[in-house]
C-alpha cells in the first residue's frame, strides 16, 4: 500500500502532463512496465526510501518505565526525523539516515529487602524529566539510557531505611551498576504493665519500688505501675522503717502479656528495751533515822538508811546532793559513768559543831551582835551620866541644862548684859 503510494506519487511528478495523455490510450501493460522500469531507477540512483523514527515508551523488563520503546514509521519526502537522544534507534530492514545514539544500561541492583518487597527508582540527567521503574524483590531495575551523568532516586520502603539517597551515576560508554542497600528497621517494641502489689504495710504508709532505674512512689495500699518490654527486668524494693522483707530486690520476666508482682511486708517486732543497771549511793556520817536525798538522772530519791539506789541505761549522768541540815556532804556534786555494769557512788556526812543550836557561823554572828548592842547602851548610860554631873538637895527637879554640840572655844568670857538707860536729873 506503501509502496502503491510512492509509485504513483514519483509517476505523476515524472511523467509530463501530454506523457499522461498518451498513456492513458496506452495498454495498461506497457504503462505498468515503464513504472517498474522507473522505480528500479530511483532505487539503483537515491538507496532505500528514507524512513523516519517515531518513538512510543512501553515498559521494560523488570518493570521500568523509561526509555526503552517500540518504533513506529513514518515516510517523509527525502528526510529522517532523528530519535530522542536517550531511545534506541530501530528501523524496518533498512538503516536510518543520521548518526547513530548510542545507549547504555543503568542496573540498579537491590540488598537487603526482605523477597517479594516492591521497590521503586527514579533516574533524571541533567535537567530533564525522569523515568520511573519498579521491580518487586531480588528483581533488578534497569534503565536505558545514553552517555551522560544521572542521579538514581530510591523510593522510602516502609520498614527500611537506605544507606545513601540520591545515587550519582556517570554513564561513559559502558553499562553501570549500582547497589541500593536497604537496611531493616525494627518494629518499636510492644510494652506491658508490670504491677507491683504490697501486703502488710499500714494504710497510708509510703513504699517505693524501682525498676530499670525508675522508681515509682505509693501509700499503701496503692500499687505501683511500670510499663516494660519483653524481657527480665531487675528490681529493687526500698525499705520501710518498722516492716521486714524477704527479699528487697528480684527479677521479673515480661513475656508478651501484663505482670503482677508481690512484695510482702511484715511488721517487725518491738525493740527489746535496753539493759538497765544499778546505781548506789551509799553514805557514812548521818545517824540513822536521819532523811538524805541525791539528785539523779533527771529524778530525786530519799533515804533514811545507808544506801539510795536508781536503775538507769548505759552512759554518763550527773548528781547531786541536798544540803542535810547540820551535816556536810563529800562530793556535793559529780558525775557518774555507766557503760555495762553497776556503779556504787560512796558519800560522806559531816556533823558541824553548833552553838545554841546554830551552825558555828551563824552563832558567832549572832554573838557578835549582841555584844556590839551591849556596848552601845553601855556607853549611851554613860555619856548621860556624865552630862548629868553630882545631884544636889534642891536638884531633885531640876531640869538639867541643854546639852551644846560642838568644840568648845579656848576661852570663854561672860558678857553681862548691858545696864539699863538712866533718867537724866530733873533741872
Amino acid at each position: 500500500m506503501e509502496y502503491r503510494f510512492v509509485l504513483e506519487m514519483l509517476g505523476k511528478e515524472a511523467m509530463p502532463s501530454p506523457a499522461r495523455k498518451r498513456i492513458g490510450r496506452t495498454p495498461r501493460l506497457v504503462v505498468f512496465g515503464v513504472c517498474c522500469l522507473l522505480v528500479l531507477l530511483v532505487a539503483t540512483n537515491f538507496g532505500p526510501i528514507p524512513l523516519a523514527i517515531r518513538s512510543q515508551t512501553r515498559p521494560a523488563t523488570g518493570g521500568v518505565h523509561g526509555p526503552q520503546s517500540v518504533q513506529d514509521l513514518a515516510i517523509h519526502g527525502g528526510w529522517t526525523e532523528s530519535a530522542p537522544a536517550n531511545l534506541e534507534s530501530v528501523s524496518r530492514g533498512s538503516p536510518a539516515i543520521g548518526p547513530t545514539v548510542e545507549s547504555y544500561n543503568v542496573t540498579l541492583r537491590e540488598h537487603g529487602l526482605l523477597a517479594g518487597t516492591i521497590w521503586f527508582a527514579t533516574i533524571a540527567g541533567v535537567g530533564e524529566n525522569g523515568s520511573s521503574g519498579f521491580a518487586v524483590a531480588p528483581q533488578n531495575i534497569v534503565f536505558n539510557v545514553t552517555a551522560g551523568n544521572y542521579s538514581l532516586g530510591i523510593q522510602p520502603v516502609a520498614g527500611y531505611t537506605l544507606q545513601v539517597d540520591p545515587i550519582k551515576v556517570t554513564v561513559s560508554n559502558a553499562d553501570v551498576t549500582k547497589l541500593a542497600t536497604f537496611f531493616a528497621v525494627s518494629p518499636p517494641p510492644e510494652y506491658y504493665n508490670v504491677t507491683f502489689n504490697e501486703t502488710g504495710l499500714a494504710t497510708g504508709t509510703g513504699w517505693s519500688v524501682s525498676v530499670n532505674g525508675t522508681t515509682v512512689y505509693a501509700s499503701a495500699p496503692a500499687g505501683l505501675l511500670f510499663r516494660e518490654t519483653n524481657g527480665t527486668h531487675t528490681y529493687g524494693v526500698t525499705p520501710v522503717i518498722g516492716y521486714g522483707l524477704a527479699s528487697e530486690t528480684g527479677n521479673v520476666i515480661v513475656n508478651g502479656a501484663s505482670v503482677q508482682q508481690s512484695v510482702i511486708f511484715t511488721p517487725n517486732p518491738p525493740p527489746a528495751p535496753p539493759p538497765m543497771f544499778e546505781v548506789t549511793f551509799q553514805q557514812a556520817g548521818l545517824p540513822a533515822g536521819k532523811t538524805w536525798s541525791v539528785s539523779f538522772a533527771g529524778l530525786t530519791n530519799f533515804s533514811t538508811g545507808s544506801t539510795l539506789d536508781f536503775l538507769v541505761t548505759n552512759g554518763s549522768y550527773s548528781f547531786g546532793l541536798p544540803t542535810v541540815t547540820g551535816y556536810t556532804s563529800s562530793p556535793t556534786v559529780g558525775s557518774l559513768l555507766v557503760n555495762g555494769s553497776a556503779v556504787i557512788e560512796f558519800v560522806r556526812f559531816t556533823e558541824i559543831n553548833q552553838i545554841l543550836g546554830l551552825p558555828p557561823l551563824a552563832a558567832y554572828l549572832l554573838i557578835g551582835l549582841l555584844g556590839l548592842d551591849l556596848v552601845g547602851v553601855v556607853l549611851a548610860a554613860a555619856l548621860w551620866l556624865r552630862r548629868r554631873g553630882p545631884a544636889g538637895p534642891g536638884d531633885v527637879n531640876r531640869t538639867p541644862p541643854p546639852t551644846v554640840t560642838g568644840t568648845p572655844s579656848p576661852t570663854a568670857t561672860s558678857t553681862p548684859p548691858p545696864a539699863p538707860p538712866q533718867d537724866p536729873p530733873a533741872g
